[in-house]
């Protein structure tokens, strides 16, 4: 399994996530734009769906993020053949739900998990084979 972190230590910018702390590839944009500030990657701008990914073609992954700031939603994407096709995690402060995006169609695979998400806490997807875990 490709192990990939990033820390988002590097100089702010508004229109990219650059190359992750690993040195791996860099990141890659399906939709919106994405940028850092104070060491943090967000969405700059106001898209329904803004994707960025590393390692897209991966099918057996964990992918992670710490929450730092808990604002409307944050999504983790596993799976990502392109904006239209992939599985995602969706984590609000309060819930989350996972679906699959197929042909541009969303599809609810889970029911709503109900824990709540503070600024610093961790959130998880883990896929592998046809196991989906999610771990907050």
């Amino acid at each position: 399994m490709t192990s990939r972190s990033d820390n988002f230590n590097r100089a702010d910018s508004t229109s990219s996530l650059g190359t992750p702390s690993d040195s791996g590839s860099a990141w890659v944009v399906a939709a919106g734009t994405w940028g850092i500030s104070s060491n943090k990657g967000y969405t700059s701008a106001s898209t329904a769906q803004s994707v960025a990914h590393l390692e897209s073609s991966t099918s057996d992954v964990d992918v992670q993020v710490t929450f730092s700031t808990v604002g409307t939603e944050g999504v983790l994407i596993a799976r990502l053949t392109d904006n239209n096709n992939y599985l995602l995690s969706a984590t609000n402060a309060t819930t989350t739900q996972i679906y699959k995006k197929v042909a541009g169609s969303f599809t609810l695979i889970s029911g709503s998990i109900v824990q709540a998400v503070a600024n610093g806490d961790v959130i998880k997807l883990s896929v592998s084979g046809s196991s989906i875990k999610f771990y907050c």
